[in-house]
């Protein structure tokens, strides 16, 4: 399995912790639900960051229920389970031992949870989409106009909550456009890096190729309109959902809207803002299993390919 950063684990911390400052409102308005309880998996949580992920979501937790002035959820028990098996999660869903969960699409589809489990919310950089695009970025200067004309050369996965995802993605675009099998010849590496370190690599000639978020890139020739007559697209991923916050089928529906109705005003608060900020995104939007039709589509390519 793939291997993330402690960014990957902040970030899902993170999205918890709106996750909870949205649940303030359901327990207001749901008197009697004195507990609720979040779930969260991920294949690529190591052993030894497990413990570090759940204490995160408890500072905030508490943090929160501290300042809350609603004393339903400032006295709630707020329950924060994580498992690292599919196996635990799995049966955790299917007992009802989590409400709510938050998890990466590569996951939701992996474990087959399509009918168990509704997507609700997604977070985005970009505020006016609730989808995320990935770009394959060369230097103007390469001969490569397109991903079939690639014959060799390092392609550079930045290390960021995307990781998984951008890989996944890259490798279905080289097994669908290379005439001839790449292995070997073209290697995919995950760096220590960011997305702008990454796109920098490619403008300054140090890394031949990178891949990044399209918002990213977006941002970072606003800022630096060098980089735009610099840096040259080879290729662009479909509409993509990367993580996102579900609950579990069955839930009373009328929580359920609450806590939608409440995760796509988030930037309309000062608070609100905040964890966008710390979560790099602009915006939640409300989505559905239908939203995640390419995203779906790359992932079975993908098990096909090379599984």
């Amino acid at each position: 399995m793939m291997k993330t950063s402690r960014k990957y684990i902040a970030l899902m911390a993170l999205v918890s912790t709106v996750f909870i400052l949205l649940i303030s409102n359901i327990l207001a308005q749901e008197s009697k639900k004195k507990q609720i309880t979040l779930g969260f998996y991920s294949s690529i949580v190591e052993e030894q960051n497990a413990n570090e992920l759940v204490e995160s979501f408890k500072i905030w937790g508490e943090a929160i229920q501290k300042h809350s002035q609603d004393e339903s959820f400032s006295k709630a028990t707020i329950n924060y389970n994580i498992y690292l098996t599919q196996k635990e999660f799995y049966d955790a869903i299917k007992s009802r031992q989590v409400e709510f969960v938050n998890l990466s699409s590569l996951d939701f589809y992996n474990m087959k949870l399509q009918n168990i489990v509704t997507p609700l919310l997604a977070p985005n950089k970009m505020a006016s989409s609730k989808y995320i695009r990935y770009l394959l970025i060369s230097h103007s200067s390469s001969t490569v106009n397109t991903v079939s004309d690639i014959k060799s050369g390092e392609i550079i996965v930045p290390n960021s909550y995307s990781l998984n995802l951008m890989k996944t993605w890259i490798n279905v675009e080289l097994k669908e456009k290379q005439t001839k099998p790449f292995k070997g010849k073209i290697s995919i590496t995950a760096k220590k890096q960011t997305e702008n370190e990454a796109l920098y690599g490619v403008f300054f000639k140090k890394n031949e190729y990178c891949v990044v978020n399209h918002s990213t890139f977006m941002i970072a020739c606003e800022l630096n309109p060098q980089l735009k007559k610099s840096l040259k697209l080879i290729a662009t991923s479909p509409d993509l959902i990367n993580n996102f916050l579900a609950n579990i089928k069955g839930t009373d529906p009328a929580i359920v809207e609450i806590l939608v109705q409440e995760g796509i005003q988030l930037q309309k608060h000062v608070w609100g803002k905040q964890l966008l900020d710390l979560m790099q995104a602009e915006s939640m939007h409300k989505i559905s299993l239908q939203d995640m039709f390419e995203t779906e589509k790359m992932i079975i390519k993908y098990n096909s390919f090379y599984k």
